[in-house]
């Protein structure tokens, strides 16, 4: 599903992503995996906004599951699995 956040920073986004994520594992034990895209990452369309949600919620799969990513604006690269 798709939760937008109009008038919320990049940051409190990603926050809220991290609450959210957190608050469904301590209640029903179902990891999630988040994928966090913002209008501030020089995105030209909603469709381009939708696919780095996308690539994040697929890189945070891969990298281990229950996990909150974005791709940066530097090549795209998902911020948490930059180790």
């Amino acid at each position: 599903f798709i939760v937008v956040m109009p008038c919320t920073t990049f940051a409190d986004t990603f926050k809220i992503g991290e609450r959210l994520r957190a608050k469904i594992k301590r209640s029903s034990g179902v990891s999630v995996s988040i994928g966090v895209s913002h209008d501030d990452l020089l995105t030209d369309s909603v469709y381009e906004l939708l696919d780095h949600a996308d690539k994040a919620l697929c890189e945070a799969k891969k990298c281990g599951r229950d996990k909150v990513l974005t791709l940066s604006n530097l090549g795209g690269i998902p911020s948490e699995c930059q180790l």
